[in-house]
């Protein structure tokens, strides 16, 4: 017997005779779910130190090519200045490369970021900072991270403090950068594109408008090689989420879109994802500590009206959202419950319409934050983050095989004894994980990699506890016999 609960959200309207048309039933009960436990016949490996002992390595990134090469950079003092350093692993992360600079001599180098593009090709970007001129730089390797490009190329050295530079690659190979910067009055989002591997890039340009102050880009690009942008940007009165589009490989982009955020209050650290051919999703944090989501089926030129997917009690923030090839769509953040951080996650099968109530999947007490998200190719889910043990922090991970629907117990993954923070993860086609993080250890943060080598999510039983679907799982879930709750929240139309 499936039974299931309904609940209208007011201004997204009553979904219940929806609910029932999908599920056939003539009443709305609520019941308890009989959820699939989970186990890996793997376990994590034991975490490989990858910067050099005697000096402080930081902001370390993670990504893993389609032939399974992995790639991991991180910036780290050098007794002069902060240099970018990359390592590669072409085993599936048993074995890694002895480290190496990739930011030029001489040069503060900080914040990289890296992606790859579906041929294995891999752009990493940085802000430098080389006599008096912050500069947005970029290298690139062609096999998996062994070499990489010299010299380092400019995307942008125009002059005026350059910041957090982001980079997405495109399955035909056109990388986006984009950063904000500096122009005198204001901070404002700039972008720049290149077709041949990171080797040169085109004349920036400006995505926000002029007038306020623009920061936090992010860009993702879809299947069909729509890039989408967001940042935030400060309109007179608050800051608020928008968005810009590129269809023709960053040529031209679509006209500022207006907020994605309502413009009565503050929005706090967007995130997009783009996916298929023309549909994206962004979450933020909204004024208040509620996180929200906007959905977009046009290549990101308008978006729906936004959707609160955290609980209203509680402070929610730093959240991050992952589409899988299917379009099943996991969003995750942390939550203050006055007691304690918890992490937690909610999911949706219709690419943001509607969505499940969250669920925790750090455990009750101690602090629990900085969570990231990774999906591969089959919709395994998985999560990362950072969690107080009562003395140090610790980085713990958790998975799903059903699309977030239900969730392992977290893991420890970095050893006991000195702070582990700012975990990334990420994992290749065949279901390899790859996590890292920077941990202090007894005198200097050093950046640590860990990998979970073909995970089998296998069902191994049933614990009893609360699961979440959307309409179009009820269906499978009647004719399966399962028992969910179900919740469903909709919004109206596009605005």
């Amino acid at each position: 017997m499936c039974v299931v609960m309904v609940r209208n959200r007011g201004r997204f309207g009553s979904v219940a005779g929806v609910a029932l048309g999908v599920l056939g039933f003539g009443s709305v009960l609520v019941g308890v779910v009989s959820a699939p436990a989970f186990a890996a016949t793997g376990s994590w490996s034991t975490p490989v130190n990858l910067s050099a002992a005697g000096a402080n390595a930081q902001d370390p990134q993670v990504i893993v090519d389609a032939a399974g090469n992995v790639i991991a950079v991180w910036y780290r003092g050098d007794g002069s200045n902060d240099v970018v350093q990359t390592s590669s692993s072409r085993d599936g992360g048993v074995t890694w490369s002895t480290a190496e600079d990739l930011s030029p001599a001489g040069v503060i180098a900080q914040n990289p970021q890296v992606s790859v593009d579906s041929a294995g090709n891999a752009i990493a970007v940085w802000k430098g900072w080389n006599a008096g001129i912050d500069v947005v730089q970029s290298r690139s390797s062609t096999d998996g991270g062994v070499t990489w490009s010299t010299p380092a190329a400019d995307i942008y050295s125009a002059g005026g403090t350059a910041f957090n530079p982001q980079i997405s690659v495109a399955a035909d190979s056109t990388a986006y950068a984009v950063w904000y910067r500096w122009n005198g009055s204001n901070d404002i989002v700039q972008s720049a594109w290149s077709t041949d591997g990171g080797l040169t890039w085109s004349t920036p340009e400006n995505l926000s408008t002029a007038g306020g102050t623009a920061v936090g880009p992010q860009i993702s690009v879809d299947a069909a090689g729509t890039a989408v942008a967001v940042w935030r940007r400060n309109n007179g009165s608050n800051f608020i989420v928008q968005s810009r589009s590129s269809s023709d490989g960053g040529v031209t982009w679509s006209t500022p879109t207006e907020d994605l955020s309502a413009d009565v209050s503050d929005a706090y650290g967007p995130q997009i994802s783009a996916y298929g051919a023309g549909s994206a999703i962004a979450v933020w944090e909204g004024d208040g500590g509620t996180i929200q989501s906007a959905w977009s089926g046009d290549g990101g030129v308008t978006w729906s009206t936004p959707e609160d997917l955290s609980a209203a009690e509680g402070y929610a923030e730093d959240p991050q959202v992952s589409v899988t090839a299917a379009g099943h769509t996991i969003a995750i953040w942390r939550r203050d419950d006055d007691f304690s951080n918890h992490v937690q996650s909610a999911w949706s099968n219709d690419g943001g319409v509607t969505w499940s109530i969250p669920v925790d999947l750090s455990a009750s007490g101690g602090g629990a934050g900085s969570p990231q998200i990774s999906v591969d190719a089959a919709g395994n889910v998985f999560a990362i983050w950072q969690r107080s043990d009562g003395g140090d922090r610790i980085v713990q991970s958790a998975w799903s095989s059903d699309g977030g629907v239900t969730w392992s117990t977290p893991v420890d993954l970095s050893a006991p004894g000195g702070d582990a923070v700012d975990p990334q993860i990420t994992v290749d086609a065949a279901g390899n994980v790859f996590a890292i993080w920077r941990r202090y250890d007894g005198s200097n943060n050093i950046v640590q990699v860990s990998s979970l080598t073909l995970p089998s999510l296998a069902d191994t039983g049933t614990t009893s506890g609360t699961a979440t679907t959307a309409l179009g799982v009820g269906a499978g879930l009647l004719a399966a016999g399962a028992v969910a709750l179900v919740v469903v929240r909709r919004r109206l139309a596009h605005k």
